[in-house]
């Protein structure tokens, strides 16, 4: 019972994130093939460069694409976007190094 509640609340979760409100970013995931793009406007701020890797079908059951995000002050950042059902895309989550072993 205990798991049934925990695979609710992901599902629930997923379900609520907002939509990336940016048509440039969104027709770049929907058809770049490994070129970056340089945003005049994106979720991270204005000018950023993104790069997306290949698409894949994540365990979600969405199709996702991991994002390396360069800011023009030279610090980069990973983020993972993925397809909700309607088409758009959403950032699913910030991607950040940790030493191993650290939780």
């Amino acid at each position: 019972m205990a798991a049934s509640g925990c695979a609710n609340q992901q599902q629930n979760n997923l379900g609520s994130q907002p939509a990336i409100d940016n048509v440039a970013l969104t027709q770049y995931l929907n058809t770049s093939t490994a070129t970056a793009t340089v945003l005049a406007t994106s979720p991270w701020g204005p000018n950023v460069q993104v790069m997306a890797e290949q698409a894949y079908f994540a365990a979600s059951g969405r199709t996702c694409r991991q994002l390396q995000v360069s800011q023009p002050n030279g610090n980069t950042q990973q983020h993972i976007a993925c397809q909700l059902k309607n088409g758009s895309w959403t950032i699913s989550r910030d991607l950040q190094q940790r030493p191993f072993g650290e939780l």
